[in-house]
């Protein structure tokens, strides 16, 4: 559930902009703008998976809801804009991400601050420097697993694996090249550079940072599939 929320709720993203590269498990989350590698999920070696598996996809959505929603009830029935599907077979996956994404489904990054806030039920003084004012981001893909009738039965997450740090993966997709940085107490916390296109996402799990490149030449990839069938 934590990679799950740090997933969505993600509105100022690091980017990595190096050359790509992948491990045995798929996509290490390399490359980034439309085109790049960055518009491509491939996952290998899927943990806790199982045979019910017919198809993933990946989802967008227009807004976070707040932790005083039901948060159970709203992850186990995801209704977003699928922005790329993949046949689940011999425990992976790949899906290639659509070149464009609507407007509806874009936000300022006021806007996507404000998603912060609702989120964790609070807002916080923060320094927010952007380049492109008028830039549009995404919220962070989900992927979401289906059986063959159709009903979402799980969520599949990337995590990293680096410096003993583990980072949440997602992607997110920009209407603009632009930079944001956002400075909490002091502390550069949020450091984007984005390219027009998909960016990957780095979130670090155990403190909530994001970082402006990729934490590792040499990290090691998991993918793991959440049951949501119990929620």
């Amino acid at each position: 559930m934590v990679a799950c929320i740090a997933s969505l709720s993600v509105a100022f993203v690091a980017c990595d902009k190096s050359s790509s590269s992948s491990n045995s498990n798929g996509s290490d989350g390399s490359g980034s703008g439309a085109g790049g590698e960055a518009s491509v999920i491939e996952a290998k070696n899927v943990l806790n998976s199982g045979t019910d598996i017919a198809n993933v996809k990946a989802l967008i959505f227009e807004s976070i809801p707040s932790l005083s929603m039901d948060w159970m009830a709203w992850v186990s029935n995801l209704k977003g804009y699928e922005v790329g599907t993949s046949e689940y077979k011999n425990n992976g996956f790949k899906i290639t991400l659509s070149s464009s994404v609507p407007d509806t489904y874009l936000a300022t990054y006021q806007t996507r601050l404000q998603n912060v806030w609702d989120l964790i039920g609070e807002e916080s003084d923060v320094d927010v420097s952007v380049s492109e004012p008028n830039a549009k981001i995404t919220s962070g893909v989900l992927l979401v697993a289906y059986n063959s009738a159709g009903k979402q039965i799980g969520i599949i997450t990337q995590t990293a694996m680096a410096d003993k740090k583990t980072y949440s993966v997602s992607r997110g997709y920009a209407d603009r090249d632009c930079i944001i940085k956002i400075k909490f107490e002091n502390t550069v916390t949020y450091d984007c550079s984005y390219k027009k296109g998909w960016n990957i996402i780095y979130n670090d799990i155990s403190d909530g940072s994001t970082i402006s490149q990729k934490p590792s030449s040499n990290m090691n990839i998991i993918w793991t599939f959440m049951d949501t069938t119990n929620f």
